[in-house]
């Protein structure tokens, strides 16, 4: 599984098979929306002093919205404060399969209780 976690202070535990990238601001994080597809975006909610998530979660509305949309298997939004992540999710749970998980300072993939999936990178 191939997964983007946007969290400024966050880890994450890869596990066999999956390829983890780490962005710890929205900007990095935005530049690797842009560039490629996800089969798991996490989001923290709050990235501290490194800057503010809105921007990164406008552009997925956006693109959802006008189009083409992000691809992106599932959208985690994960926090240790429920009503920073429920902003986050509001904006998103229209147009991508969405959870909301709490999160320590390190995640396992296996510990979210998510489905294992990948998706579809075929040209044709």
């Amino acid at each position: 599984m191939k997964v983007l976690l946007v969290d400024d202070i966050r880890v994450m535990e890869a596990a066999g098979g999956d390829e983890v990238t780490v962005a710890r601001t929205a900007a990095e994080g935005l530049k690797l929306l842009q560039e490629q597809s996800w089969d798991l975006l996490l989001l923290d909610h709050d990235l501290g002093d490194s800057g503010d998530i809105r921007p990164l979660v406008r552009f997925l509305e956006e693109r959802a919205f006008l189009g083409p949309k992000v691809p992106i298997g599932m959208v985690v939004v994960v926090s240790s404060n429920p009503p920073g992540a429920s902003w986050v999710a509001r904006g998103l749970e229209r147009h991508y399969q969405l959870a909301l998980r709490p999160a320590g300072p390190s995640i396992r993939v296996e510990s979210l209780g998510l489905p294992r999936f990948k998706l579809d990178r075929s040209d044709g």
